[in-house]
């Protein structure tokens, strides 16, 4: 598989003749594309669910079913990703069938023609591309629009900020995610999400806005806008990006250095793998961590990264990598390091993360501007 087949996505051929299906594969691999074939509605898909395609190019005769039907049980699932039917010249009717059940265009056959494919291929790519660009331009807009309403209203802010966190803990494989976060009559300056990738990986970001930052909530809002984009790319068109957390971080400060601010916040994001245990994260100024949790100590992970500046170059950002120890959680704070080292030395139970969240959350309660937060990240409970 060859980098350029990884940035252009994925296609999926169904047709039951297979020198159909294997001369469509060589137009549209020569372009830069990685192709599945399926002969059946079965194979199709299960190809379907394990790797999302960015269009489904289905001829309507297919053994057991028809192209028709796979066609509704794909609009059942996805109301987006371009559908393509192939269809014979004398059967002008089942192609339009198809149309009529969410199909965006058809090809007629018996033979590929390249131009053709690639034609219809590019054109519904654009429309979904721009189509997408434009959602997510239109929600920035909106959020735009209320700024300067977010900043005169403190309440307001406060509210819309708590309304983009996440659930405050989830399992992803062996390992348990929960977060801590005080609600207050403004928008804090911290704001985190996390969001699952796939079955075992999820990807989490915390940003910190800063001293008296009037746009923390919009800023908050701003990046649930971005990564929800990133999240939509990685689903739909096989994108790699949130797996790279160095080029995540080139990636925000394209968008983030768009908004105006007054200052770029700090960010971490993060990728967990549950499966094989590790995580991959890179920072932008961030110093409130990550600390690896001990009984009686915690130890600072080093490198907080380049500040998010335009200036900065595309490779700026590192990508850190390290196991997590599931007796041992990870933990992100604003509470200093020494702080977290006498927390640290109370006496836990092993069903962690929980404990540790509550000792933190002792804490938040008792800290003195309210700005606060936790994320921690350990093993499931038994």
């Amino acid at each position: 598989m060859t980098d350029s087949a990884i940035s252009l996505g994925r296609i999926l051929i169904v047709d039951s003749d297979p020198a159909y299906r294997h001369q469509c594969s060589d137009i549209f691999s020569a372009y830069g594309y990685t192709v599945d074939q399926a002969a059946t509605h079965a194979e199709a898909l299960a190809l379907y669910h394990h790797a999302r395609p960015v269009a489904i190019f289905c001829d309507l005769e297919l053994p057991s079913t028809s192209g028709t039907e796979f066609l509704k049980t794909i609009r059942k699932l996805d109301k987006t990703t371009p559908f393509v039917v192939l269809a014979e010249e004398a059967n002008m009717a089942g192609a339009l069938s198809g149309l009529r059940f969410g199909a965006q265009d058809f090809v007629t056959k018996p033979f590929p023609d390249p131009s053709l494919l690639m034609h219809t291929l590019r054109s519904l790519l654009i429309d979904d591309e721009q189509q997408q660009q434009d959602e997510m331009e239109i929600a920035i807009s909106e959020l735009s629009y209320n700024r300067q309403e977010l900043r005169n209203d403190e309440a307001m802010a406060s509210l819309f900020q708590a309304s983009l966190l996440p659930q405050q803990q989830f399992d992803i494989g062996r390992y348990r995610v929960s977060w801590r976060m005080p609600l207050k009559p403004q928008a804090n300056r911290y704001f985190l999400d996390v969001f699952p990738v796939s079955d075992d990986q999820a990807s989490f970001y915390i940003a910190d806005f800063g001293d008296n930052n009037l746009d923390a909530a919009f800023a908050s809002g701003a990046l649930k806008v971005v990564f929800n984009e990133a999240l939509r790319e990685s689903n739909h068109n096989s994108s790699t990006l949130l797996r790279n957390p160095a080029q995540v971080m080139s990636w925000a400060n394209h968008y983030l250095s768009s908004l105006n601010l007054k200052e770029p916040p700090a960010l971490v994001y993060g990728l967990i793998d549950a499966k094989n245990g590790r995580m991959k994260w890179a920072n932008a100024a961030f110093d409130k961590g990550p600390y690896v949790w001990f009984d009686a100590a915690t130890q600072a992970l080093a490198d907080p990264g380049p500040e998010l500046a335009l200036s900065a170059p595309a490779n700026a950002y590192r990508c850190n990598e390290f196991n997590v120890d599931e007796g041992r959680p990870l933990v992100f704070s604003h509470l200093p390091g020494e702080q977290l080292k006498l927390l640290a030395k109370q006496k836990t139970t092993n069903n962690l993360p929980i404990p540790v969240s509550d000792l933190l959350t002792q804490a938040l309660a008792s800290d003195s501007d309210n700005n606060a937060f936790s994320f921690v990240i350990g093993r499931t409970p038994k």
